[in-house]
């Protein structure tokens, strides 16, 4: 029979076991959803483990990879605004803009767009355009920059008249019209020296309240004077720049209109403006 120091031998005889890798589990979740996240898997050095003095398992125990590695979609955000534009009247209630853009950030990737308004606006400008009449007294306005405004409050048939008289920088005669509220009603036009022209319009306005609009153009070797009532075409004259050439007129029309004057015998107009007031 043996003895246990025999035994005691025999525990000492035993074959070591060397451990083995289990397979690796499932990848955990990714910790980030875009943007380039990881995620990890493990095993365990139980298959078998090491017993009775044998090796551990070699290798590591966890591994890891990128995962959802598609940008993050960027909302975008908005840019500070701008300064307000110039008003777009220089009288008679204009407006004023500024701007932003939604692109602080711009977005990208799927993400959202700016919520609320790229413009804002705000009137200015509120002083009335219209000036009041002062008869016998010359204002400055060129006449071939901007349109020229004249308002008569005038009934047709009361014989009223309203004239406008045009002069160069020298303060010359350059000729002008008279608006006369007859019946029927009638303008008298009058370019270079001539003793001008009586004409009847087809289509005067019989509204109160009149606003007419004079506009002088040069094109080449012509001048055209355009007279808008109540916005009707009442009038457009052609008149050569060189010599009049208009019905029998004759005279030089090379002169620059840059004054209108009122004279004092006119009855009918109120106000005037030299920017458009509408």
């Amino acid at each position: 029979m043996p003895t246990a120091k025999a035994y005691k031998n025999y525990a000492f005889c035993t074959k070591s076991v060397n451990g083995g890798w289990t397979n690796f589990g499932s990848w955990s979740e990714c910790t980030k959803t875009c943007g380039t996240g990881t995620q990890s898997r493990n095993r365990t050095c139980t298959n078998p483990a090491p017993q009775y003095g044998g090796a551990n398992c070699a290798g590591d125990a966890e591994e890891s990879r990128d995962c959802n590695t598609q940008p993050c979609p960027i909302d975008g955000g908005w840019s500070s605004f701008g300064s307000y534009s110039e008003c777009s009247k220089a009288c008679g209630k204009g407006l004023q803009t500024k701007t932003r853009t939604c692109t602080n950030p711009a977005p990208k990737y799927g993400g959202a767009d700016c919520t609320g308004n790229a413009e804002e606006r705000k009137y200015c400008n509120y002083q009335s355009c219209w000036n009041a009449v002062k008869r016998g007294v010359s204002i400055t306005h060129d006449l071939e920059t901007s349109s020229f405004y004249l308002k008569t409050n005038s009934r047709v048939g009361s014989n009223q008249v309203a004239k406008v008289y045009f002069l160069d920088s020298a303060g010359r005669d350059a000729g002008g019209i008279v608006f006369a509220f007859t019946k029927p009603p009638q303008y008298h036009v009058r370019l270079c020296d001539g003793p001008g022209r009586t004409n009847y319009p087809t289509a005067f306005p019989s509204k109160n309240g009149k606003v007419w609009k004079i506009t002088m153009t040069r094109s080449g070797s012509n001048t055209w004077l355009e007279v808008l009532c109540n916005n009707e075409k009442i009038l457009n004259l052609r008149v050569s720049s060189s010599t009049c050439k208009f019905s029998s007129w004759k005279g030089v029309w090379s002169r620059s209109v840059s004054k209108i004057k009122f004279p004092s015998d006119d009855s009918a107009s109120d106000f005037y403006s030299t920017n458009d007031p509408y």
